[in-house]
């Protein structure tokens, strides 16, 4: 399965859920038998092993196999919304091993997608797309914050003037790329200012609407892919990092609010010992930055001023 990291609680600073993905087609020919039992109230399930016995393990919130779309976004990606109108950064990380679902539940099937035999591929990298475009019940965490985003905005006071920038980076070998500007060939550089973390020569991309957003999201998806054929890698090697900054100010009383949300699809990851040849120092690099983000993560939950932020690009 894999596991998503959100905002759903009010109070906490990270939440973790866990979606167990259905399973494969070779499981299923070889008629394999699931030995995960989720447990009502979907905060705990048990494994069940025929040589170790059984083990219990509670998460905020579990999704079974047969979890809609939509409910893992109403629980894992909704709440994420009002906290970025509130000026609260705000990250959603899916992790998992390969082939987990975790773009599916990140990305799902984006909006257009579903329109792409009528419409000209070459608008879409210019970022214009269907303005009718309709939801898929596929579609992932991210295109449906996006659309609840921008009516969000629409539905605060006309004093409130809202800019939306977007970026879209990937991190390979402990080096950032700009996936909407990929012909700069340069390594990009992390640095903190006033506005918070920011990513130093990355591209930013003013946007007006939701369909801006997800041309955006596909430009960069198309982007990575010629990057990794040019390099010989695949796209699962790789983290990539879509940002959206919200920029509000309120013209009656002149108070502005900074807000970022990073949706993270990261690498997948493996043991070592599956590794061979080229992909093994990948592995190893992969592991690594998966594992301070999981050093920086338990120092934030146990509220330690000192997190361990620079041990990766990931996480600075």
């Amino acid at each position: 399965g894999s596991t998503v990291g959100g905002a759903e609680g009010d109070d906490a600073r990270v939440n973790v859920f866990l979606r167990l993905r259905p399973m494969s087609k070779l499981e299923t020919s070889r008629r394999s038998r699931s030995c995960v039992e989720v447990h009502e109230g979907s905060e705990k399930f048990t494994v069940n092993s025929h040589l170790d016995g059984e083990y219990d393990f509670c998460y905020d919130r579990v999704f079974d196999n047969d979890a809609s779309q939509a409910t893992v976004y109403k629980h894992a990606g909704a709440p994420a919304v009002s906290k970025l109108l509130s000026g609260i950064n705000c990250c959603i990380i899916a992790y998992g091993s390969l082939s987990s679902g975790k773009t599916h539940t990140l990305m799902g099937i984006l909006p257009e997608e579903t329109f792409r035999d009528n419409t000209d591929a070459s608008s879409i990298l210019q970022g214009s797309l269907p303005q009718d475009a309709g939801e898929d019940e596929n579609t992932g965490i991210a295109p449906r914050l996006i659309k609840d985003l921008f009516n969000g905005m629409t539905g605060c006071p006309s004093s409130v003037k809202f800019t939306v920038r977007c970026s879209y980076v990937a991190i390979y070998l402990e080096k950032i790329v700009d996936l909407l500007e990929p012909n700069a060939n340069k390594t990009l550089s992390v640095y903190e200012d006033l506005k918070g973390v920011q990513i130093d020569g990355a591209s930013e991309a003013c946007c007006f609407n939701e369909t801006d957003v997800i041309a955006l999201i596909h430009r960069g998806k198309a982007c990575q892919s010629v990057i990794s054929t040019q390099m010989n890698i695949s796209t699962n090697r790789v983290h990539s990092i879509f940002i959206i900054k919200v920029e509000q100010c309120n013209t009656k009383t002149g108070e502005t609010k900074i807000a970022q949300l990073y949706l993270a699809d990261l690498a997948g990851s493996e043991m070592n010992t599956k590794s061979k040849g080229q992909t093994m120092p990948e592995t190893k690099i992969i592991n690594k930055s998966l594992s301070a983000l999981g050093n920086v993560i338990k120092a934030v939950t146990e509220g330690n001023v000192q997190a361990p932020y620079r041990e990766s690009k990931l996480t600075c």
